[in-house]
């Protein structure tokens, strides 16, 4: 699909009369009373888009929900409904974006599939349940419709992100030294990095082939960003126990490993306890049996290494097919 194509397609979803008449609805409840919240969002968005600083992690994970904080008096579903409309305004802009970021082929064709999902969740959704809890939608959507983040199919991707101080402290001398070496004389430093996480409403490339896509596409970024390190990624998927555990999602850490990334085991964490329990019945009586516990890691994929994997998996299938894999 050329990107004209793509472009009129994002748009129709824009213009569909579900996601208008949600707009519309929105405006007939509230009228103006917060115009002075989207004004103040579209400011530190603007801001944060122009600048060519690297985010600190707890800045790009935790502002759309500070932009409402200001929204206390009202209920979980008031707030649910200004959030929508926070992520709606932003949507609307992002043809303009798609259309002058010069982004890869491979990203803007993953735009159909993550607008589809997003604007669905402004329609369908719970409004109580869309800005409340660690696992609302409204942050990462924040960051999607606003350029900060964009989709690359099995994964979506942050941009600019850095790695705290933390990465190499409160690990023991023997784990802190590893780190630091590998920041040293590997990465280069702290960032900038691209982070790659889950969106749980697009799982259709969560396998083998759509993760290694998934990585063709962040490589592409990087070679159009010479200032970004690498990769980054943390989750339960890097314990080394999930080989024995769920062999099945052993790939999620093996292909980079065997690609040049460096792990860090970070440790037990609620969050990711959560997310590790939540789609297995497995795991979960696994761990009520105390055989199985969630341990949290760390990934680092340097620039290049993930690049030099990249072209090797492609000159591996062109020797194998024409048709092109990292698309």
């Amino acid at each position: 699909m050329d990107r004209d194509s793509i472009l009129e397609g994002v748009a129709a979803r824009l213009n569909s009369s579900e996601f208008l008449a949600k707009r519309t609805a929105f405006q007939d409840r509230f009228s103006d009373q917060f115009e002075s919240v989207f004004q103040e969002a579209e400011g530190i968005l603007a801001r944060l888009r122009l600048s060519d600083r690297p985010l600190p992690l707890f800045v790009l994970d935790n502002f759309p929900l500070a932009l409402t904080s200001q929204l206390q008096d009202l209920s979980a579903a008031e707030k649910g409904a200004v959030a929508k409309e926070l992520v709606a305004r932003s949507l609307i802009q992002l043809p303009r974006f798609i259309e002058q970021a010069g982004l890869p082929d491979s990203i803007v064709q993953c735009y159909p599939t993550a607008v589809g999902y997003m604007t669905a969740s402004i329609i369908n959704d719970d409004d109580a349940s869309y800005a409340e809890g660690i696992d609302s939608f409204f942050d990462r959507d924040l960051r999607m419709a606003s350029g900060l983040t964009l989709p690359a199919g099995a994964q979506i991707v942050d941009l600019r992100v850095w790695l705290p101080r933390t990465f190499y402290r409160y690990r023991g001398l023997k784990k802190n030294l590893r780190c630091l070496s590998f920041l040293a004389f590997r990465l280069g430093g702290l960032g900038p990095l691209l982070r790659i996480h889950t969106d749980t409403r697009n799982l259709l490339e969560f396998n083998p082939p759509g993760f290694s896509d998934c990585y063709c596409r962040v490589a592409e970024l990087l070679q159009l960003m010479p200032a970004v390190r690498g990769m980054v990624s943390t989750g339960w998927f890097f314990d080394p126990a999930i080989e024995q555990i769920s062999p099945r999602l052993q790939y999620i850490r093996r292909v980079p490993l065997a690609g040049g990334a460096f792990v860090r085991i970070d440790g037990p964490d609620a969050l990711d306890t959560r997310h590790a329990l939540a789609r297995s019945a497995t795991r979960r009586k696994l761990y009520e049996e105390g055989k199985y516990k969630p341990i949290c890691g760390t990934m680092v994929w340097p620039r290049k290494e993930l690049i030099r994997w990249s072209e090797e998996r492609r000159r591996a299938f062109s020797a194998a097919t024409t048709r092109p894999q990292c698309v």
